[in-house]
């Protein structure tokens, strides 16, 4: 089956190729889309060092997005970086995880391969502003702010490689279905 999605440079890469081949197979077992392979496979691949994550925003549903990652051994700590504007948020992140934590959202997003926008969408504009110029035409782009139109976030970061999900509450607990 088809799942579309990658553009541009981030479609033609290795690794692009690897997710494509991995979400297919998962859908052709009639899987949920829970994550892009076996934990076998993303064990692997964690080890190989090819999933890094970058969050700008680390509050709850950054936290359970995180949470998940680490416990599907999509990704392991040392791989995923986080920015918040809070202090504290950082240190309690740092300190629960074992994560690298800034208050750069440059710095958050810089050489991951899955750069996740988890903040609320009257801090998206501002937050958008300040990464434009450092994301990589091979990174991929999550977004969970609702309201945010794809061709906004495409427009705004000048990036194709951009998918829009939409998380539920339950995902803070492991539990959760996104669209």
């Amino acid at each position: 089956p088809d799942i579309g999605g990658g553009y541009g440079p981030y479609r033609q890469s290795e690794r692009y190729e690897i997710y494509r081949e991995h979400a297919s197979q998962r859908i052709a077992q009639g899987s949920a889309f829970r994550c892009f392979c076996s934990a076998d496979e993303l064990a692997s691949q964690s080890e190989a060092g090819i999933m890094k994550l970058g969050f700008v925003g680390g509050g709850i549903m950054g936290e359970a997005m995180l949470t998940a990652a680490i416990q599907a051994q999509f990704a392991v700590p040392e791989d995923i970086t986080v920015s918040d504007i809070s202090l504290d948020r950082r240190l309690y992140l740092q300190k629960e995880y074992g994560i690298t934590v800034t208050d750069v959202n440059e710095d958050a997003i810089n050489g991951a391969d899955l750069a996740v926008l988890a903040i609320k969408p009257q801090d998206m504009n501002r937050a958008m502003q300040s990464v434009k110029g450092t994301i990589q035409p091979d990174q991929l782009i999550m977004s969970i702010a609702a309201g945010l139109r794809l061709e906004t976030l495409q427009e705004i970061l000048k990036h194709d490689a951009i998918v829009r999900v939409m998380p539920n509450s339950p995902a803070r607990v492991g539990q959760g279905i996104s669209a």
